[in-house]
C-alpha cells in the first residue's frame, strides 16, 4: 500500500475538526442574532394582527357609544398561538373627540414588552 492510499492520520483528522470547530464558533453569534431578529419580527407581526382584530371589533360599535375617556384592558387576544395584551385608550387627544367622533389608541404588548401602537379616529357617518 502506498502512502497516497492510506488516508488521513488521526492527527490530521483532529486538526481538521479543530479548524471546523473554530469556524462554527465564529458563525454561531450570527445565527443567534438572526434567530432573535426572526422571533422579534414574528412577535411584531402577531401584535399588528392583534391590533387589527381589536380595531375591527371596535369598528362595529357606534362611535358615540364608545367611552369618551379612559381605557379598557388589557384584554388578551390570541394570535398564532401567542397571547397578546391589548390596551385600548379612548380620546387620548381630546380635540379629536366630540359627540360623533372617538380617538382610539390601541397598545399591544407580549410578556410585558410593547410591540405595536395604533391610533385612529372613528366617526359616525350621517
Amino acid at each position: 500500500m502506498s502512502r497516497d492510499e492510506r488516508g488521513f492520520s488521526l492527527l490530521e483528522a483532529l486538526f481538521a475538526m479543530a479548524i471546523l470547530a473554530i469556524l462554527l464558533a465564529g458563525l454561531m453569534p450570527g445565527f443567534l442574532v438572526y434567530a432573535d431578529a426572526n422571533t422579534h419580527n414574528e412577535l411584531r407581526t402577531g401584535a399588528v394582527q392583534a391590533a387589527r382584530k381589536q380595531l375591527e371589533t371596535l369598528r362595529l360599535a357606534n362611535p358615540p357609544d364608545l367611552p369618551s375617556s379612559g381605557s379598557v384592558g388589557p384584554e388578551v387576544v390570541e394570535v398564532g398561538g401567542r397571547s397578546y395584551d391589548v390596551l385600548t385608550r379612548y380620546c387620548v387627544v381630546a380635540a379629536l373627540c366630540d359627540d360623533v367622533t372617538r380617538h382610539l389608541m390601541v397598545e399591544i404588548s407580549h410578556e410585558g414588552r410593547k410591540y405595536y401602537v395604533a391610533e385612529t379616529v372613528y366617526t359616525a357617518l350621517r
